[in-house]
């Protein structure tokens, strides 16, 4: 993903308040918590509904 795409999404995605979690699983990030890292996990619905919060 090119840079300025990538600031683009993970604005548009901050701005619709999507799952912190979640962004960064989908941008790559780092997950430094290590309830999140470890002991919670996302189902690919969960993923795709914040998705669609971008488009809305």
């Amino acid at each position: 993903m090119e840079t300025g795409t990538r600031h683009t999404f993970i604005t548009k995605a901050k701005t619709c308040n999507m799952d912190e979690y979640i962004l960064k699983l989908i941008v790559g990030h780092s997950i430094e918590d290590i309830t999140e890292k470890v002991h919670t996990h996302r189902t690919i619905e969960q993923l795709k509904a914040e998705m669609d919060k971008i488009t809305k």
